[in-house]
Parts: C-alpha cells; sequence; structure tokens
C-alpha cells in the first residue's frame, strides 16, 4: 500500500480476513434470560419492560444508563453472577470452557 491508497488487491484481502470480536462491555453481553433471572434473584427494582428496552435493536433505546446501572448496583453482587455472565459469553463465541 502506497501512501493512503487502498488497490482492489487489498480489498479483497480484507473481505477474506475473519473477522473477531475485538472488544466487548462485559454488561451489553448479557443475555435476556440472564438478566431477567438475575432480576427476580436479587429482587431488583426493574420493570419488565426495563429490561425489554435494553434489549431493543430499532433505534436509539431509552434509559440503557439506568439498566446498566442497575445490573452494577442491584444485579451483579455476587461472585457466581459474574460466573454466570462470563460464561454464557464464553459459550457464545463458542470457546469451550476447561
Amino acid at each position: 500500500m502506497t501512501g493512503n491508497t487502498v488497490t482492489a488487491q487489498h480489498k479483497a484481502l480484507f473481505l477474506r480476513m475473519p473477522k473477531v470480536e475485538l472488544h466487548c462491555h462485559l454488561l451489553g453481553t448479557v443475555r435476556r434470560k440472564t438478566f431477567e433471572d438475575l432480576v427476580r434473584k436479587h429482587d431488583a427494582p426493574l420493570a419488565p419492560e426495563d429490561v425489554a428496552e435494553f434489549y431493543r435493536r430499532d433505534g436509539k433505546p431509552v434509559g440503557v444508563l439506568r439498566v446498566l446501572r442497575a445490573l452494577e448496583s442491584h444485579l451483579l453482587l455476587e461472585p457466581d453472577d459474574f460466573r454466570r455472565i462470563t460464561g454464557r459469553l464464553v459459550e457464545s463465541v463458542g470457546v469451550q470452557r476447561i
């Protein structure tokens, strides 16, 4: 590549490269069922519609920061809570647990 020139060959190479997750935000990986289970387990002050809004993908979700703060303050309280969400993340990316 010379300067900022990207050739058709470069583009073809980039398209063939496998895609990887460079990073992810752990709280953004929580599965809906896990989230709902944690709300019940800890009797968290979140309504079902709050949880549903967190998973809305059509437009800008409302109250996401509030829900993330609830995850931090009311739901992820015990080591098992973290083990559960990280275990689900590992499963979802196809890594075998040891």
